[in-house]
């Protein structure tokens, strides 16, 4: 029998976990178990959590005495230990569309009778706000723009929410040993699928991604990307973007290159190599492979940082 194993970290969500949890539960397709693994939330949280064990069997409250992981170490913490089939991860405050996991689903196994590899597909969302209310945000709009591997090295275009990957990302998985220099849990996956099977996206919104004050990851401010480029700050910003993208492209390389093919390999170390190397040399590296960034604007600023800083960003501490 298939299982579906939808795994959610909660940290001092009591404002909006219970409409995510309920449009769990109404999803049309019924067949699901949720784990849910609380943060060391203080507000009432597991109040809530334990509420639901107790009305749905499905649902399933992970109590871990290991407290306040982080996002990252907690959803890892849960796929590291939940055995099922497929794989979604679910934030504690957004909506799901009613027909969300179904979707999906068909697609994944739709997809898997010709190609039974590891497999990653991911569908769009709408940005909405604390009240569920549509708003004008960029963010929905980078949703499914990478179009090659080995572009999601220097940049993510899937928040965990949109994502469903099969038991096989999750056996590569199990072969990271180490978490230090991963900078989230779903870039991480989307990597391990990106270089070892194959990512689809689902040109349909399927999540409302509600944006407010209390997010511990979120879509950022509203407006468009060339404003928020002038704004105070950004360019630390894709300075620290750099820099974490760059250490993670090393954990990766260092912790898989056994298991890459040749040209992979090739790619990693020459991408390490330009940590020491000239900015002509960096610019030969950007040039050869045509990385590209979720959009015109990001790609140009994350190529010239990278080209002409990259040496001074890895010596900075964005901590």
């Amino acid at each position: 029998m298939t299982k579906v194993a939808i795994l959610m970290s909660t940290y001092n969500g009591e404002d909006y976990l219970q409409q995510q949890i309920d449009s769990i539960r109404v999803q049309n397709f019924t067949d699901w178990e949720l784990f849910i693994r609380d943060d060391g939330s203080k507000d009432r949280t597991v109040a809530i959590i334990k509420e639901n064990v107790h009305r749905d069997s499905r649902i399933n409250y992970v109590n871990d005495v290991a407290q306040n992981l982080g996002p990252k170490k907690s959803f890892f913490k849960l796929l590291k230990n939940i055995e099922a089939d497929y794989y979604f991860f679910c934030d504690q405050d957004d909506v799901w569309v009613k027909n969300k996991l179904t979707t999906m689903l068909n697609f994944m196994e739709n997809q898997e009778k010709t190609f039974r590899e590891p497999l990653l597909v991911y569908c769009g969302l709408r940005c909405v706000d604390g009240n569920l209310e549509v708003i004008n945000n960029d963010f929905e709009n980078i949703i499914g723009k990478l179009a090659k591997p080995y572009d999601r090295f220097i940049g993510n275009d899937m928040p965990g929410v949109v994502m469903l990957f099969n038991r096989k990302v999750r056996e590569i998985f199990l072969k990271t040993n180490d978490y230090d220099e991963i900078e989230m849990h779903d870039w991480w996956i989307a990597l391990i699928a990106a270089m070892f099977g194959k990512v689809i996206f689902i040109d349909e919104k399927l999540v409302l991604y509600r944006q407010h004050g209390r997010n511990t990851v979120g879509a950022g401010t509203n407006g468009g990307i060339l404003k928020k480029f002038f704004k105070s700050g950004t360019l630390k910003k894709q300075d620290k973007l750099i820099n974490v993208s760059f250490r993670q492209s090393r954990a990766f390389f260092e912790q898989y290159k056994k298991s890459l093919n040749r040209e992979q390999r090739q790619f990693l170390r020459e991408l390490m190599s330009c940590e020491s190397s000239s900015i002509a040399q960096r610019y030969r590296f950007f040039k050869k492979y045509d990385l590209q960034g979720t959009s015109s604007l990001r790609t140009l600023v994350y190529k010239w940082l990278f080209i002409i800083r990259l040496t001074k960003i890895l010596k900075t501490d964005y901590s």
